[in-house]
């Protein structure tokens, strides 16, 4: 989810009104993965979107979907464990307001990733994906996540040049809950002069 507040601003008032209108952006989704062999993994998330624009005036429900594919190299020596990756996001519908449509967008994702094991219960892992979207140009992005025991992970992230979102960063925790190992993250991106955003995930293994 995102929130935002703004200015109301008008051509003879271009530093403000004095009044303020309200953004809200929500996405609820629902998310599977499974292992096809030891090597192969697919992925699919099923999302609902809601946006809220003008404190409430506009307002419009969607959805969208991601699929993603990971597949473990095999490659013995240094490169063991190195995997390679490709994802489609934001396939969905135009959402309209009033009488014009606009388009998801549309991703592309290609990555590759390396683990390296420093203990018996630390792991790092780094990764580094290229990304096109039809509404930005090709970029690339790197992400570093420490593992502890299995149970805690710490992740950060940088975007090359990005209009918006930069850096961000996380935590997340694997625990039974009633018996199910359920996965519980937060992540914190940084947009720049747009702002901040929180996102909470949950997550259950079976």
């Amino acid at each position: 989810s995102s929130d935002l507040e703004m200015l109301i601003r008008t051509v003879l008032q271009p530093e403000g009104t004095g009044q303020k209108f309200y953004m809200a952006d929500y996405a609820f989704g629902l998310h599977y993965a499974h292992n096809y062999t030891p090597d192969l993994k697919i992925g699919f998330t099923l999302r609902y979107l809601f946006l809220n624009m003008v404190s409430g005036l506009f307002s419009k429900g969607s959805w969208s979907a991601d699929m993603g594919i990971q597949y473990n190299t095999g490659i013995k020596g240094i490169l063991s464990d190195l995997k390679i990756g490709m994802v489609v996001a934001n396939f969905g519908p135009e959402i309209k307001f009033i009488n014009k449509g606009y388009g998801l967008p549309l991703k592309y994702v290609i990555g590759i990733s390396k683990s390296i094991e420093m203990s018996d219960r630390q792991k790092f892992l780094i990764g580094v994906n290229w990304v096109k979207s039809i509404d930005e140009k090709q970029k690339a992005q790197i992400g570093l996540e420490y593992n502890f025991g299995g149970f805690l992970s710490v992740r950060g992230g940088y975007k090359f040049a990005s209009n918006a979102e930069n850096w961000s960063g996380g935590i997340g925790l694997v625990k039974k809950i009633f018996l199910i190992d359920t996965e519980i993250d937060y992540a914190y991106s940084n947009f720049g002069l747009l702002g901040s955003l929180n996102r909470i995930t949950i997550g259950i293994k079976f």
